[in-house]
């Protein structure tokens, strides 16, 4: 009887925490993800991007297309500025 009402248990318990978690995914966006002294935002990191592409869109040899970040990843911060840049084909 107590695995039962144990089997019953566990999905409740698991909507209510997914419930619970929504408002603060629904509140969070590239737009409010910005740099902290820990961290580069993504905002930054997708603004940095456009510019590199308008930069590169404008010499007319290819059109780019800007893509959004990928919300599951964070960048620490680095010592160094953020700049955007092709990589090398020699790696």
């Amino acid at each position: 009887m107590a695995a039962d009402s144990a089997s019953l248990l566990r999905p409740i318990l698991f909507a209510a925490s997914l419930s619970a978690c929504v408002p603060c995914l629904a509140a969070w966006s590239i737009e409010t993800d910005r740099s902290t002294p820990e961290k580069h935002g993504l905002f930054e990191i997708r603004e940095q991007a456009r510019r590199f592409i308008a930069q590169e869109n404008a010499r007319g040899q290819e059109q780019w297309d800007v893509l959004e970040p990928n919300a599951k990843v964070l960048v620490p911060r680095c010592a160094v500025p953020l700049r955007a840049e092709w990589t090398p084909k020699s790696l």
